[in-house]
């Protein structure tokens, strides 16, 4: 269990939004509300400290489902309730004979939920990646963040380290969501208290 004066800051790593490696021809940085996830069926409402907070969906579900996080205007994203992930397994390439620590999904058994998937980074191959249906299925560090639609949350379902498990763990701060790049089309989340 963490300290409870570390409970509290956010780890200085995190930012909430990051550089792409890439840019596609014409794009401005600005983002619609279909990529933000922002329509008018997944507002939610007020929240203390978070500006037309916008809920974050599960991708792929229907009908839709929120994913217990919201997007505030600013660009935060934060952690406001626990739910369950309707697709607990986590999602990318399957893998087929490309190599690495597994062949297939029968391969993935340390944990629950696990898939053989393609990663791409600088040493690409198959390697295990493992979901959640509930932060039950997580270490006592972490949460489960269902997979979802908005820039900068994870796209997959996972488990991510975390020092809260809500706005309501966090006293009078924000349980927000951070990321770091760790490689190309790699990120590393993170969630913590904020003030």
């Amino acid at each position: 269990m963490l300290a409870r004066g570390l409970r509290r800051a956010l780890v200085p790593w995190l930012v909430l939004l990051a550089p792409a490696c890439t840019t596609e021809p014409g794009d401005d940085g600005q983002e619609t509300s279909a990529e933000s996830g922002a329509s008018a069926g997944n507002e939610t409402t007020a929240i203390d400290g978070c500006e037309f907070p916008t809920q974050v969906l599960q991708d792929g579900v229907t009908p839709d489902a929120p994913t217990g996080f919201v997007r505030c205007n600013g660009g935060a994203i934060r952690r406001v309730d626990a739910v369950q992930c309707q697709s607990p397994a986590p999602t990318g390439v399957a893998c087929s004979g490309q190599g690495g620590s597994c062949d297939s999904d029968a391969n993935c058994t340390a944990q629950p939920y696990g898939a053989c998937l393609y990663q791409q980074s600088f040493f690409s191959g198959c390697e295990c990646a493992y979901g959640c249906a509930t932060d039950a299925d997580c270490e006592d560090d972490e949460i489960c963040a269902c997979g979802g639609t908005a820039p900068g949350y994870p796209p997959s379902t996972m488990c991510i380290p975390s020092s809260c498990t809500s706005d309501a763990s966090c006293d009078s701060m924000q349980c927000e969501l951070g990321f770091k790049p760790v490689e190309c089309a790699v990120d590393e989340y993170r969630a913590a208290c904020r003030s």
